[in-house]
């Protein structure tokens, strides 16, 4: 397993601090994939995840998982990313699943249409408001 921390900043200002990325991955001998993803998923981060996620997708030889459990926040730019994870599988001819991803999380991507990317979401209920 690979483990790998991104301390990124949020950009021309970093009065906030910088953003952690968390980003692990597993292949087992079946060929199946698990890519783990904690912290922030933004405009400072994005990028980072896809390519990295892409690497796992390229390596493994079977379906490929993300597992959300750890992400606490997802913008714009981060859904844009996880869509793009979706289609790099794809092209290389295999599934792409999420997984433990938030009710909050899931409902911003069913707003915006990104679920629509994501089958295993159709049936995850949401907490109410």
């Amino acid at each position: 397993m690979l483990k790998r921390t991104i301390a990124v900043g949020r950009g021309p200002s970093d009065d906030e601090g910088p953003a952690a990325l968390g980003l692990t991955h597993r292949i087992y001998p079946d060929g199946h994939a698990t890519a783990v993803i904690r912290g922030e998923l933004d405009a400072a981060t994005a990028d980072a995840a896809r390519e990295y996620v892409a690497k796992v997708i390229s390596r493994s030889r079977g379906p490929v998982e993300v597992d959300l459990t750890g992400l606490s926040f997802c913008d714009a730019r981060g859904l844009r990313a996880l869509v793009s994870m979706a289609g790099c599988a794809r092209s290389d001819g295999r599934k792409l699943r999420l997984t433990g991803t938030r009710p909050g999380i899931v409902k911003i991507m069913r707003i915006t249409g990104v679920d629509a990317s994501f089958p295993e979401l159709l049936g995850q209920r949401l907490a109410s408001a």
